[in-house]
């Protein structure tokens, strides 16, 4: 009876948004593990050339055959919304915000997530070397290998860190699930411009998706949990203080 009382009183903590480690950690490891696992099992069907991602091929070749000029523009610019100068730009606007505000742990967070996010990038590339998609006529000049995306990588982890801090300023729910939204619809876009324009595999979208969002809810619950533990540690000095002890 007493484990089981001990187990509710742990379980409890973990599930409270109030507790130091709680409901933050326990929702930031869960989306971790669920991420990583959904980016592993990409992975390896990748790798052992699953019938799953054979089809990888036949989706390629029905945007390759059905794009028409107008939609192939749309695409094209909706693609530059994580072209590196975008990127970039957008980072270092929000990089001045936070260092003219004092948001330091902001600050840290952005600077583990955008340029560690597009080193893990890089390392995934590099140990998969999958090749992209070959068509005669590509819409567009693309290099390095295919999986997974980088544009799409670059577009969940700014869009995805942009969404983070909105629910962290604002408290009004409309406000938290709008910017929620908005924020997905454009890794949407973003991943379908790169597979619209012959760039990449649908696998290779959604492994980036995977391990962005993966990435990005490991650098949070790290800078979260070490802002939570500096101001428990301020809180218990205080009422020491306080109580003269």
């Amino acid at each position: 009876m007493m484990h089981l009382k001990q187990s509710m009183r742990f379980l409890k903590r973990r599930f409270s948004p109030r507790a130091y480690l709680g409901l933050h950690l326990t929702a930031g490891v869960l989306l971790l593990i669920g991420s990583a696992g959904v980016f592993g099992g990409l992975a390896e069907m990748v790798l052992h050339d699953d019938p799953l991602i054979r089809a990888d091929a036949i989706v390629a070749s029905w945007f390759h055959a059905n794009m028409t000029a107008g939609a192939t523009l749309a695409m094209k610019y909706i693609t530059e919304l994580a072209a590196f100068s975008t990127l970039s730009v957008l980072a270092s606007l929000l990089a001045l915000v936070l260092v003219v505000l004092r948001k330091w742990e902001e600050l840290l967070l952005l600077v583990l997530t955008i340029p560690g996010g597009r080193l893990l990038g890089f390392v995934l590339k590099s140990a998969f070397q999958r090749q992209r998609p070959h068509f005669g006529d590509l819409e567009l000049t693309v290099h390095g290998f295919s999986f997974p995306s980088d544009h799409t990588m670059d577009a969940t982890l700014l869009y995805g860190l942009l969404v983070v801090f909105a629910i962290g300023t604002f408290r009004r729910w409309s406000v938290r699930l709008t910017s929620a939204a908005t924020g997905s619809l454009l890794v949407i876009l973003v991943a379908l411009s790169r597979v619209a324009l012959d760039a990449h595999y649908l696998s290779d979208v959604l492994g980036a998706i995977a391990a962005s969002v993966a990435w990005l809810a490991l650098c949070f619950t790290v800078v979260d949990t070490f802002r939570r533990r500096r101001q428990n540690i301020s809180q218990g000095t205080h009422r020491n203080i306080v109580s003269g002890d």
